[in-house]
């Protein structure tokens, strides 16, 4: 893992909000950074976990729509090895599912639901890139509980294709694999988990596990 200076000025400020629930210190901090590292202009690492962070400590859902898209637009110019260097647990495809649920979160939210289905849909397109870890199981549970919201029906399928595979393994029959959603506990005045790998990107909130951008 490379020394970040940059990534350990953000996950200060990360443990900031997260730890301290300094959030307009914290917001102050970023917008700092931000303007250090040349904003979009910045390195695609820099930029896409400030953003990520940075739409944490938004009061506005438009402005935290604003920074969830450009912590998406920079995230598109990363490469694995990049990752790797920085120290994140993650591969490109796996930030995407948490960056489309928080897009779609901010868009429910907006009342636009037609663009927070396609977000989501994006990101249950890619939610194989996780594992089977506490964060594979977080963002899973954010996907199920905004599918509930948007989507009850396909909510109620799933469910019932859960009680359907415990029945068989009742009758002792394999069931399919499967990870069990758990109710995620969101911190006040937040949305997003605090699990998230991308969250942390100096390792200071080792919880969270990270080095780079992002929510749910």
């Amino acid at each position: 893992m490379t020394e970040d200076p940059t990534m350990e000025r953000i996950g200060a400020a990360v443990a900031m909000h997260h730890g301290q629930g300094r959030r307009v210190e914290a917001r102050e901090m970023f917008a700092r950074i931000w303007a250090d590292i040349g904003g979009e202009q910045g390195d695609p690492l820099h930029v896409s976990v400030l953003a990520h962070s940075m739409a944490d400590v938004q009061d506005d859902v438009r402005q935290e729509l604003l920074w969830d898209e450009r912590a998406l637009a920079a995230v598109g110019e990363l490469t694995d090895d990049r990752l790797a260097r920085a120290g994140v647990p993650l591969t490109v495809a796996g930030l995407y599912p948490s960056l489309h649920l928080n897009l779609a979160d901010c868009h429910r939210r907006l009342g636009d639901l037609d663009t927070a289905r396609e977000h989501l849909d994006r990101a249950r397109s890619r939610i194989t890139a996780l594992g089977d870890d506490d964060y594979g199981s977080l963002i899973r549970d954010g996907l199920a509980r905004l599918t509930a919201q948007l989507d009850p029906a396909r909510s109620e399928a799933a469910a019932g294709n859960e009680a359907a595979a415990g029945n068989e393994a009742a009758a002792g029959t394999r069931p399919r694999r499967g990870i069990r959603i758990r109710p995620r506990r969101r911190p006040p005045a937040r949305r997003r988990p605090s699990a998230d790998p991308c969250d942390d990107p100096a390792g200071t909130a080792r919880a969270r596990r990270l080095g780079a951008p992002p929510r749910s």
